[in-house]
């Protein structure tokens, strides 16, 4: 479990109290899409360093629909954010973690089964996920704090 101190945070929840139930709102999820946009930058920049090129076939190819699948979702009626993968990117638990040799069902009698191949764990999310923790509970600070600090200067 993640426990992180942040500095301000009882002055930041006094200014919170002040504003109104919808700017209430409007400046939490601001401040959760901010940190689930830190594990994205992350996720991108690791699929690009893990998974280009990998192999003879792919040498300078950018795997595209993990790319262009990654997602920030905030939550509608709790506060929290998701971020992960959509339609495109169904397949990134298996690139992430890798999978073991596999083989064809049936085979020719008398004949090894034939080999459907692997694929190995490259841990990309798995490393985006511990590494950027701590840099998301800031930013999730950071962003509250610039969204509240935008809509005190819109009632100015």
């Amino acid at each position: 479990m993640l426990q992180v101190k942040v500095n301000g945070l009882n002055e930041m929840l006094v200014v919170l109290d002040q504003l109104s139930d919808v700017e209430k709102d409007k400046a939490v999820k601001s401040g959760l899409r901010t940190a689930g946009n830190v594990f994205r930058r992350e996720g991108l920049n690791q699929i690009r360093s893990k998974l280009s090129g990998t192999t003879k076939r792919s040498y300078g190819r950018q795997p595209g629909n993990l790319l262009s699948s990654i997602r920030v979702r905030v939550k509608r009626s709790k506060p929290g954010v998701l971020t992960g993968f959509d339609e495109k990117g169904h397949h990134a638990h298996l690139a992430d973690l890798g999978t073991k040799e596999r083989f064809f069902k049936t085979g020719i009698r008398g004949q090894r089964r034939k080999s459907s191949g692997r694929m190995p764990a490259t841990h990309f999310w798995t490393t985006t996920k511990q590494s950027k923790e701590i840099k998301a509970s800031e930013a999730l600070f950071t962003g509250l704090e610039r969204a509240v600090n935008r809509i005190i200067d819109r009632r100015k």
